[in-house]
């Protein structure tokens, strides 16, 4: 991994320009390239020996770039074009840029249109990709990290998938796939599907680290800690404020039952042994399946009860709806993990 510095910058005459220094892990210099702005276009041009425009091309198309060296005359060259330079995947790399663009904008060298339409451009080509498909990263109400591909047509949420499919992600397990009330398609990691991108990452695979990589940039700008999930941590007993007398879950268990996942939570409430019973099934929906379970929460000591186990979550007559969200918080306690993720593996049985 390289970090990538603007330095040099030169913003007046006829073709403003900056260097683009990059940094290996050890902090020594790898690489260098000069960014130019020139007749309202963008591009990267790096002039020297073989063994530089060799390393610089390399290091370019490990950051998800297209570059290549190429020898004219007597020196050997890599040039990048505006839409190549927009195009290369690292937030590194993105990050040096946008510098740049802000401060052509705001020398005056070009205007507000421009330079929202090229860091539109850049930000979109940076955001984190895995398999091709391109994932928008925000923060959930819960505080937690929700990476999502909306693709606009049946198409491309078809093609999506298929992508995932084949880079080795299973559907239910690692990835959600349907559409929204309102009709929209989705895509979405699941805590799983992240902890198994990061798994492949820290076992070398270049695909996954650089998604893990522009993930974190992205968890980093949103205010996050770190963009992936520990695994599971959360422990028993826990206690509850009910609003009333104090309960305190003692114990979960998990078992598969008729094709359903069914969460039994035991909790003592005023000295009163009591259960909570969730139960999940596979539904089918516009784009497939997905995890659903409903719970009858008109007991006031439950409804508090499972809300400090799943987090927040909507409720109709009575009866909470819950979703795969809600089953990756469940599956954070020790002692279920390993029979949530059987059950989940049916999904693609």
């Amino acid at each position: 991994m390289f970090t990538v510095e603007l330095e040099k910058v030169e913003l007046g005459g006829r073709a403003p320009r900056a260097v683009l220094l990059f940094r290996d892990e050890g902090g020594a210099e790898a690489a260098r390239i000069t960014l130019y702005w020139h007749q309202g276009k963008l591009f990267a041009k790096y002039k020297g020996s073989r063994e530089g425009a060799e390393r610089l091309a390399s290091i370019l198309r490990a950051m998800g770039g297209e570059a290549a060296a190429r020898q004219y005359g007597g020196s050997w060259y890599v040039v990048l074009t505006t839409n190549q330079v927009l195009a290369v995947r690292d937030p590194a790399w993105a990050g040096a840029v946008r510098q740049f663009l802000d401060k052509l904008r705001q020398a005056g060298a070009i205007d507000e249109a421009r330079h929202k339409s090229l860091v539109g451009r850049l930000e979109e080509a940076s955001a984190p990709t895995l398999a091709g498909v391109r994932f928008a990263v925000s923060i959930e109400k819960s505080g937690r990290l929700s990476a999502v591909h909306k693709p606009r047509s049946e198409a491309r949420f078809a093609e999506a998938v298929e992508r995932l499919r084949g880079y080795g992600l299973a559907e239910g397990l690692h990835f959600t796939a349907g559409r929204t009330p309102s009709g929209r398609f989705y895509i979405r990691l699941t805590r799983l599907g992240l902890l198994e991108v990061a798994r492949r990452a820290g076992a070398g695979d270049p695909e996954a680290a650089r998604f893990i990589k522009q993930l974190r940039q992205k968890a980093g700008e949103l205010g996050v800690a770190d963009a992936v999930p520990p695994p599971a941590s959360r422990r028993l007993p826990l206690a509850v404020n009910t609003g009333g007398a104090a309960a305190v879950v003692k114990k979960l268990a998990a078992e598969i039952d008729a094709g359903r996942l069914r969460i039994t939570a035991e909790y003592e409430s005023a000295g009163a042994p009591g259960a909570l019973a969730i139960t999940f099934r596979w539904e089918k929906t516009t784009g497939g399946y997905a995890a659903r379970a409903e719970v009858r929460v008109s007991d006031p000591t439950k409804a508090a009860i499972l809300k400090a186990l799943v987090g927040d979550y909507p409720a109709t007559r009575g009866k909470a709806k819950l979703t795969m969200r809600h089953l990756e918080r469940l599956r954070e306690f020790e002692g279920i993990a390993q029979v949530v993720d059987s059950w989940l593996a049916t999904k693609n049985q």
